[in-house]
């Protein structure tokens, strides 16, 4: 009975606060109408004095509890009041171990972090080592490299002045063998000496190679290819020697004199050139001994080989033919057949 009391003085009391703030919008709606004056003040004292009225209403009618009651909730607030307090240690313990995990986690990041970057570092340093060995290779490589091609380049000078030394020390010594003659002049005198000793011939010089030239003897037209004249020439232009061969395969070309005679007659003509002193000599009589020695007067030789090298086989000439080398008298030129061609070899 109490309780019910107490919950409708409660109601009551709310009511009395909706009319209150009514009143202070519109005290007309609920002020009685038989009040002179309908005022927010006169609301606010009504209503208020109300108000007050039915809330101690409300305390005096709530129930009393018993002494088993007040235990009853004593020990129900205890067990709030430590319900709550575990409450709040089992959420500052959570938020402890919350707090911890994170702390944990933040420190699991950092030291992630600390070994990603000393790991980076460690590749970073390891590239700039690797890079800066590959630098130092390089710059050892290209400085070899340029040390080899600087060797190479001064091995190729020196190679080259070696042959270019070579080669000037071979001209020179291939120079210290002279005729002392041109090819020129030397077909022009041998014109004029043919003319002299009534051989009706004249020589014509023919351009054989770089260094070689062939001398053909001609009556009118008409070319003597009985005898086969060649020779070569120095550096310096001068005669280093020559050969003349009286090829007794071809006797049918000499139609006015016999061919010994012809080519006797030839070759002291050439001697006369070359030198006088040894024209006077007894040719005939030399170029008739197949095993005679070379004929050497005024540092001039002239030998007389009964054979010759074929593609490096010894042959024999044929007994009609005559072979004539001139040259210095300590030059060791020597004259072979290779693949068909005459060639001088030192």
């Amino acid at each position: 009975m109490r309780a019910f009391a107490a919950l409708l003085l409660l109601g009551l009391s709310g009511i009395s606060v909706i009319a209150l703030f009514i009143g202070l919008i519109k005290p007309r709606l609920v002020l009685p109408k038989r009040m002179k004056k309908h005022t927010r003040k006169r609301a606010l004292l009504l209503y208020g004095v109300l108000f007050l009225a039915l809330i101690i209403g409300f305390l005096f009618a709530l129930p009393k509890m018993t002494p088993e009651e007040m235990k009853a909730y004593d020990a129900k607030q205890a067990e709030k009041k430590a319900a709550a307090v575990e409450a709040k240690r089992l959420k500052n313990e959570k938020e402890e171990q919350e707090q911890a995990a994170r702390q944990a986690e933040q420190e699991k990041e950092e030291k992630e972090r600390a070994a990603q970057k000393e790991k980076e570092e460690k590749e970073q340093a390891e590239q700039e080592a690797a890079a800066k060995l590959k630098e130092q290779e390089e710059k050892q490589l290209k400085a070899e490299a340029a040390k080899l091609a600087a060797a190479q380049e001064a091995q190729q000078k020196e190679e080259e002045q070696l042959a270019e030394q070579k080669e000037e020390a071979q001209i020179a010594e291939a120079s210290k063998f002279t005729l002392e003659v041109k090819e020129k002049s030397f077909v022009d005198k041998l014109n004029k000496a043919l003319k002299h000793n009534d051989l009706n011939m004249k020589a014509k010089a023919v351009k054989k190679g770089e260094e070689g030239f062939a001398i053909k003897f001609y009556s009118g037209k008409q070319e003597y290819t009985g005898v086969i004249a060649q020779g070569i020439r120095n550096e310096d232009g001068t005669i280093r020697a020559m050969f003349y061969l009286l090829d007794a395969s071809q006797m049918s070309s000499f139609s006015d004199f016999g061919p010994i005679i012809l080519f006797s007659s030839l070759m002291t003509s050439v001697l006369q050139v070359l030198d006088p002193d040894m024209a006077e000599l007894d040719i005939m009589e030399a170029m008739s001994d197949s095993i005679s020695k070379p004929i050497v007067h005024n540092g001039l030789s002239v030998e007389f080989p009964p054979s010759i090298l074929i593609d490096g086989e010894e042959q024999s000439l044929e007994q009609a033919s005559r072979f004539y080398l001139v040259k210095a008298a300590d030059d060791k030129l020597h004259v072979e057949i290779k693949d068909g061609k005459f060639v001088f070899v030192p």
